[in-house]
């Protein structure tokens, strides 16, 4: 097995530093609500559609995108993503930190797990 590293989104190198091909990207959407004053981020095409569509009603995108990894890369780190119900805030908490998100999941049963990986992204060097 050839041991890879990521390029930051541009490419992956073997541990020769040899380019060896692109990492799959794509855009994580930001959409705003003004009625309930929340934003919202996804990289998941149906989530995309049914926003874009008007099938939940309020939302409209915002203009700002980010890159992400639309699959597991090697150092890319999982964003989990919870909803928040309404009787704690009627919002969504995102982590990039598997320690964190399950962190949350133990600490607040109330809130509603959604995914493990709603996206991957690199992190800082802690």
């Amino acid at each position: 097995m050839i041991a890879e590293r990521s390029l930051g989104g541009f490419g992956r190198a073997d541990s020769s530093g040899a380019f060896i091909g692109p990492v799959p990207m794509d855009s994580a959407v930001e959409y705003y609500n003004a009625t309930l004053d929340h934003h919202f981020m996804t990289a998941t095409y149906t989530e995309i559609y049914a926003l874009d569509a008007g099938a939940v009603v309020g939302w409209v995108r915002t203009g700002q995108t980010f890159a992400v990894y639309a699959q597991q890369n090697r150092g890319a780190s999982p964003v989990c993503r919870y909803y928040i119900p309404p009787a704690w805030g009627d919002s969504h908490f995102y982590s990039a930190s598997p320690a964190e998100c399950d962190e949350v999941r133990a600490k607040f049963p109330m809130l509603e797990f959604e995914a493990p990986d709603v996206f991957y992204t690199d992190l800082p060097d802690l």
